[in-house]
């Protein structure tokens, strides 16, 4: 079946008033129906498209404070993923919490990463943290004893 307003192009659907086929390029969606451009200015109804869904904001910062915790586990040893890792794994739960609400896939999958690069920040920092303390621990024991 083609469109009828471009006879060379094939109709992907009908419109609901008026029952013409037309092509992708014809085809508007309203409230989930698919009319014609000359239905829809016929009737003067208001296309609305639905909003693009944008990331959350917590979604963003999350993920900005993910990449900076990692930098932190690089450079400042288990201190800097500690400050970075925990409000990274705070917001990006938060930041999912309200994505799943939403329904909003995109930025779920942003702070699920940024959920997940925190919680790991969090674990590596107390690893290391933990190794250095034991071995300036020792350092420490033995020297005393030494003397």
């Amino acid at each position: 079946m083609k469109c009828y307003v471009h006879p060379n192009t094939e109709a992907v659907a009908t419109c609901a008033n008026c029952g013409k086929a037309v092509c992708e390029n014809c085809s508007i969606n309203v409230s989930g129906r698919i009319v014609c451009q000359r239905c829809l200015s016929a009737t003067n109804v208001s296309v609305t498209n639905s909003p693009s869904k944008q990331y959350n904001p917590l979604s963003v910062i999350s993920i900005i404070l993910a990449m900076l915790g990692l930098l932190g586990c690089l450079c400042g040893g288990g201190i800097g993923g500690l400050l970075f890792g925990i409000p990274t794994a705070i917001l990006g739960y938060l930041a999912r919490k309200q994505d799943i609400e939403s329904n909003n896939s995109q930025s779920l999958q942003l702070a699920t990463i940024a959920l997940w690069i925190g919680g790991v920040e969090v674990g590596l920092s107390v690893v290391v943290l933990f190794i250095t303390f034991a071995l300036y621990g020792t350092m420490f024991v033995s020297q005393l004893f030494q003397s």
